[in-house]
């Protein structure tokens, strides 16, 4: 993307920027904007949250330092404010087990893949594990996948609910890779013709799933309409090093 279309996008993504930075060294800084963009947000008429949701069980939150601490900290700012993203009641695609009490929130473009591939590997939880608990709204909740919409508030508040997010340039980028290698006509549109097809949509409309910022994968709806709120939200590159505390509940 050329310096215009790239500045475009920083500017309409800054409550997705803030979400990725919250909790890094410009902690106060970011976390100042971010509050204020609530604030306008909340003036708007969006509906205030409720301050806390269930406690969800940490078998090893008395390691959450570090990175992990970082993690449990953008959360927290994540769950306070009221991005415009909440209202829109959307499920999204989620790997689940009830079993284990583990909830991730799949991000695409965000290590989705390595994050299922893993799970899959250690554990055989996808997508498509379908635990007796949720079987029996497979067909209202999911397509084919697993969401977050499969689960009820206080089931999910007995899980550690945790995502992933990526800077959202870096993101959206990948999300326009993605779609050069699918099939249809936007392969042929170059990556300046596909944003601007995007800020022509009404929000909440994408030009592919791959496009779908931070902010919206982690305002998936649950069961019983409210949002899911999560216990750490990790960046991307941070992963691999907070990835044995994360898996930890679900070795157990």
């Amino acid at each position: 993307m050329n310096a215009a279309t790239t500045a475009i996008v920083r500017d309409l993504t800054r409550s997705d920027l803030a979400v990725y930075l919250a909790a890094t060294g410009r902690f106060d800084r970011d976390v100042s904007s971010l509050a204020k963009g609530c604030q306008a947000e909340k003036k708007k008429g969006a509906r205030r949250l409720a301050p806390v949701n269930t406690p969800s069980p940490r078998p090893r939150e008395e390691k959450a330092t570090g990175l992990l601490a970082a993690a449990a900290a953008r959360a927290a700012r994540w769950n306070a404010c009221a991005a415009r993203f909440k209202e829109k009641g959307h499920r999204t695609d989620a790997v689940v087990t009830l079993k284990d009490r583990m909830l991730f929130v799949d991000n695409v473009k965000a290590g989705s893949a390595t994050v299922r591939k893993r799970l899959k590997e250690a554990w055989g939880l996808t997508w498509e594990t379908w635990e007796t608990d949720v079987k029996d709204r497979r067909r209202g909740c999911g397509r084919g996948r697993t969401t977050t919409a499969c689960v009820t508030e206080a089931q999910a508040n007995d899980t550690v609910r945790w995502a992933v997010v990526r800077d959202p340039i870096q993101k959206l980028e990948s999300g326009v890779r993605q779609v050069w290698e699918r099939p249809g006509h936007n392969r042929w549109l170059s990556a300046d013709e596909l944003v601007r097809k995007q800020l022509a949509l009404d929000e909440g409309k994408f030009v592919d799933e791959h496009f779908e910022p931070n902010a919206w994968r982690l305002s998936g709806r649950l069961a019983d309409g409210g949002v899911l709120r999560l216990d750490y939200v990790v960046k991307l590159e941070e992963l691999d090093d907070v990835w044995p505390e994360l898996a930890a509940p679900v070795s157990y």
